[in-house]
């Protein structure tokens, strides 16, 4: 049951977490983004038994901390193109993944399709979220393959 509970666990509040550091109202918002989640995909990686590979949830801070808005870094290489910028963050936030899924390919590939994929998707608005939806399912995106 705790294999279940734990991953589902983590998704939720991976995306809680997302959602409050997104469009921040209080000091500390980005911070629960870019050392919240990350410090939760290592718990539910170590709860799931990874043992010392949950180390390289860590890896996911300076990941988290990339700025995927239009006057980021990345959204001014990318030419202010938004669907790009937020399909090269999502390929970004997977590369900690080559050593978390502990060599396990076809989770790896799943996990840069679906979270590249996802974020580029929610950041084009193509599910018309008006409101920090779009966060909350970017989080939990981003923590589905890796906690799981």
């Amino acid at each position: 049951m705790k294999e279940i509970l734990m991953p589902c666990f983590a998704i939720a509040l991976s995306g809680i977490f997302w959602r409050l550091g997104g469009k921040g109202g209080f000091p500390f918002a980005k911070q629960i983004r870019r050392y919240g989640v990350p410090v939760l995909i290592f718990l539910a990686a170590l709860c799931a038994g990874r043992g010392w590979f949950s180390l390289f949830a860590l890896a996911y801070i300076p990941m988290f901390s990339i700025g995927y808005g239009v006057d980021s870094k990345i959204g001014k290489l990318c030419v202010k193109n938004g669907a790009l910028t937020r399909l090269v963050c999502g390929l970004l936030y997977c590369i900690p993944s080559i050593g978390l899924l502990l060599g396990n390919w076809c989770l790896l590939g799943f996990d840069f399709f679906v979270s590249s994929v996802g974020v580029m998707l929610a950041g084009s608005q193509c599910f018309k979220f008006n409101d920090n939806r779009e966060e909350a399912f970017i989080g939990s995106l981003v923590a589905f393959c890796k906690v799981w």
